[in-house]
């Protein structure tokens, strides 16, 4: 994976850095924002605004799941469920259907919120120097957060699933290739390359 990411993403900054100016200006030239190309408004609006907007929605999916599988629980008779199913419990205690199923949903929201900060700052140091390559990894890093996330979230307690949808491995594509357009910048403001 690793490989791939970089590889792809130093193929795109190439592209980008010697070929886009001539077919796309408008990704390099600069804004009136503090100097900063037209191409990070991408950057900013797709892994950034939009980004921020899914961890939220997933979020709220979770509150939501943990109300549906509280009532299930108790409808099939299962102990303590008040305690187990509420805040301030991130995860529920036990092994039934119901507990399996609302953490994988947790787990799902949980790991977008440990990932979401790198993957920030990396999209918003990467688009200093490859604006369009990094929108174009945010693109990919969303599609494959929404794919990995429904997938964990939907099959009912069996996180082994939760790469079964195709696009689901793009989660960590996209947050690798804003890694290497986050190292590409940097050797760019070195003056290394």
């Amino acid at each position: 994976m690793l490989l791939k990411s970089f590889g792809t993403a130093g193929a795109l900054m190439y592209i980008e850095r010697n070929y886009l100016p001539d077919i796309a200006p408008f990704f390099s030239e600069v804004s009136n924002v503090a100097g900063l190309p037209k191409g990070f408004g991408f950057v900013v609006a797709f892994n950034v605004a939009l980004g921020g907007f899914m961890i939220a929605a997933t979020g709220f999916k979770v509150g939501s799941m943990r109300n549906k599988f509280k009532e299930l629980a108790k409808k099939d008779g299962e102990e303590e469920v008040e305690f187990r199913y509420s805040l301030p419990n991130l995860y529920v205690q036990g092994v039934s259907k119901h507990a399996k199923a609302f953490n994988c949903c947790q787990r799902a929201h949980q790991q977008a919120l440990e990932t979401f900060t790198q993957f920030t700052a990396f999209s918003l140091m990467g688009g200093l120097r490859y604006p369009a390559t990094t929108a174009l990894s945010g693109l990919i890093w969303l599609y494959g957060r929404k794919v990995w996330g429904e997938s964990y979230m939907n099959q009912e307690g069996d996180p082994a699933k939760r790469y079964a949808q195709f696009g689901s491995t793009g989660i960590w594509l996209g947050l690798l290739m804003t890694l290497a357009t986050c190292s590409g910048s940097a050797i760019s403001i070195l003056g290394i390359y």
